[in-house]
């Protein structure tokens, strides 16, 4: 079976070099070929849907997992302007297994890739309309809601981050106060996250663990200490002071 090219759609994005030449070889022998049978295959769009091709059966072949890869390099590779830069992400989807048994690039394919990611979008700002539409679509979206992480997921996502130390600024410091402000002003009693909890002796020994050294808050610093003029007793920390001394001493 021959292909006609422009049977498929508008091929004028595609440029006239070698690897137009190889694309169409694959899509070629897929079209030849006897079905595959016991192969994992994909099912790949001629004209990429993102270049105005269609579900039609004519402009669908069905390639092995290394095909429907190379095929989506290939088309980087066979475009330029906007054209290069949706294919540059397309191919870099291509990484995205999602399950699925496809063909897992090489760690310099990866990189070209992330290359290739990183020109697409270099210097590169969204019009207001495509912000409009893009905030249109995103309206009440909640990725995971209704929904829970598995307990495999869950272990490996408190793995991932243990140890970790991330430090915060100062202003995501101040945000994050005005927010659990606003959710609960007041944290006494049964209104504390913590209240009628305990942390296991595993959590109390990882949280001693994280706060050694320099990750102490306290790392090279000194309380400042008071003296409390009714009971006399010298402490570290305003802190401290406040709560026990001062205008809130027993011996007052």
């Amino acid at each position: 079976m021959k292909i006609n090219k422009h049977s498929t759609g508008d091929i004028t994005m595609f440029l006239d070099n070698k690897y137009t030449k190889y694309y169409y070889g694959i899509i070629q022998n897929s079209k030849n070929r006897e079905e595959l049978k016991n192969t994992y295959t994909e099912r790949h769009h001629i004209i990429p849907k993102s270049l105005g091709g269609s579900n039609d059966l004519y402009n669908i072949a069905v390639l092995t997992a290394k095909e429907h890869f190379v095929c989506h390099l290939l088309l980087v590779k066979m475009t330029e302007g906007k054209y290069k830069s949706s294919m540059s992400y397309a191919a870099w989807q291509m990484t995205n297994h999602n399950n699925r048994k496809r063909h897992s690039p090489t760690s310099k394919q990866y990189a070209i890739m992330r290359e290739w990611m990183s020109e697409a979008y270099t210097g590169r700002t969204l019009s207001e309309e495509t912000k409009r539409k893009i905030g249109e679509k995103s309206k009440g979206r909640q990725a995971m809601l209704g929904k829970r992480h598995s307990k495999e997921t869950r272990k490996k996502i408190s793995e991932s981050n243990t140890g970790i130390s991330r430090p915060k600024s100062e202003e995501t410091k101040r945000k994050m106060s005005e927010t659990w402000l606003a959710i609960s002003p007041d944290h006494s009693g049964n209104k504390n996250p913590m209240y009628g909890k305990k942390h296991s002796n595993e959590t109390k020994a990882l949280q001693s663990q994280l706060k050694q050294g320099e990750n102490n808050p306290m790392f090279g610093k000194t309380r400042e200490k008071f003296t409390c003029p009714h009971c006399l007793k010298t402490v570290g920390g305003k802190g401290n002071f406040k709560r026990w001394h001062g205008d809130n001493c027993k011996i007052k």
